[in-house]
């Protein structure tokens, strides 16, 4: 994930991890970035690495998020295989974002949020079980702007 973020991201802060020992230093992107229009696409199934990549990008305002709120899922876990055979996994990391938010039992919000009765899931649900990229295949060519519109008209329906 993050040798992508340098990629995408200006000179700064990337990801933060803090520990109960030492906190490391923070990721950080260098300079060079490559400026592109970005959608980035969440839903109850994005987690760990995936929602910190998608919440990193929208902190930045590289990027918008649509779909539905990600699972909240915010710390590094280590695996630790026992003598008998079983395992435990031990959370020795908590991560933050550049700003210093975790996501740890808190989903990201999408920017454009897609309600799962909206028209979009409907129109293309026989695809897949995930509304969000019908959603964002019907809504590829419009504006930021227009699709909070558009997303703010189909929850008002399917509110009734």
């Amino acid at each position: 994930m993050l040798p992508v973020l340098d990629f995408l991201l200006p000179e700064g802060d990337m990801l933060i991890r803090r520990s109960r020992l030492a906190d490391p230093p923070p990721s950080r992107s260098d300079a060079a970035c490559w400026e592109i229009p970005m959608l980035v696409l969440v839903n109850r199934g994005t987690y760990g690495a995936a929602e910190y990549f998608a919440a990193i990008l929208q902190e930045y305002g590289w990027a918008s998020v649509m779909g539905a709120p990600t699972a909240g899922k915010g710390y590094e876990q280590t695996h630790i295989r026992l003598r008998d055979g079983s395992a435990l996994w031990l959370s020795t990391n908590e991560y933050f974002t550049p700003q210093g938010r975790s996501l740890a039992g808190t989903p990201l919000r999408p920017d454009i949020p897609i309600p799962a009765e909206s028209r979009a899931s409907q129109v293309l649900m026989h695809r897949s079980q995930d509304n969000t990229l019908a959603a964002a295949e019907i809504r590829m060519n419009t504006t930021v702007e227009e699709q909070r519109r558009l997303a703010a008209e189909e929850e008002d329906r399917a509110r009734g």
